[in-house]
Parts: structure tokens; C-alpha cells; sequence
């Protein structure tokens, strides 16, 4: 497994924030990886003051990954959901991560959201396999939209 590309804005849509409040990232099997159950997964996320060991899943149906600028989120504050996203020749809609997928995973930070400068991670758990840590830290200026390498 492993993931790329995270982005961040504002999850009510009605203004500037100063804090990072939505994560989103993909995951995509490594070769030679079996497909993998995305419905069995387990995030949990950290920064110097918040730990949530399990943050809630919740069905969206594509809700977050066709949301655009105009659009409120429909999820609260520590809630996360997935969209498979196919590429050519691949692909279908079924909850398993299969070769040629990724899976995108949108994530409400908990509490409000991450400060400029703070360092935050998002574990990925999956039922079974090794874990994989994902580690930011958030910009000295916070858009609407950003990638954080």
C-alpha cells in the first residue's frame, strides 16, 4: 500500500480557515499485493494535542470526491470515507482495492482542525497487512486548497 497527494479546505464552505480541517489522500496497492477490503479498514490520527484511536467511517456514496468549491461536505468532524477511482482498463465498484485502483480517502480532522506549523498523522489500519503512517506538517499559511509533499 501506499499513498500520495494530500489536501486540505474548508469543510463548511463558507470561509477562509486558518487551520487545516480536510485531509485527503490515495492509496493504491504495491505490486504483487493482494486486493484489500476497504471496508475493513481502521484510520486513527494524532497531532501534539488530539488522538483518536478510530475515527468514524461513513458511506458517502462519491459525495466527497465529486464535492467541489461551491459545495458543503456532508461529514463532521472526525468522520472519513473512501472512492474507489479506476484508471483505464480498470476499475469497478466494489469496495476492494484492486490492482490499477486507487482509493481516495477524505478525512474531517477532529477538533477543529490542525494550526499552521503543526504536525499531525493519519494511520491507515487494515484488517489485515502492515500499517501505514502518514506524516504532515501543516503550512505556515493555510489556502483553500494546497498539497502538502
Amino acid at each position: 500500500m501506499q499513498s500520495n497527494g494530500t489536501y486540505t479546505w474548508q469543510y463548511d464552505g463558507t470561509q477562509k480557515s486558518d487551520k487545516l480541517t480536510i485531509v485527503k489522500f490515495y492509496l493504491q496497492l504495491t505490486a504483487g499485493e493482494h486486493p484489500m477490503d476497504m471496508d475493513g479498514i481502521t484510520l486513527s490520527y494524532a497531532d501534539s494535542d488530539t488522538y483518536v484511536g478510530s475515527l468514524e467511517y461513513v458511506d458517502k456514496g462519491g459525495d466527497a470526491h465529486n464535492m467541489d468549491d461551491t459545495k458543503k461536505l456532508p461529514m463532521q468532524e472526525g468522520e472519513w470515507t473512501y472512492y474507489i477511482v479506476g484508471s483505464e482498463g480498470y476499475g469497478d465498484s466494489d469496495n476492494l482495492l484492486e490492482l490499477g485502483e486507487k482509493a481516495e480517502v477524505t478525512l474531517v480532522v477532529p477538533e477543529g482542525g490542525v494550526s499552521t506549523n503543526e504536525e499531525f498523522q493519519v494511520e491507515v489500519k487494515p484488517a489485515s497487512g502492515a500499517t501505514l503512517t502518514v506524516k504532515r506538517k501543516a503550512p505556515s499559511a493555510i489556502d483553500y486548497v494546497m498539497t502538502l509533499h
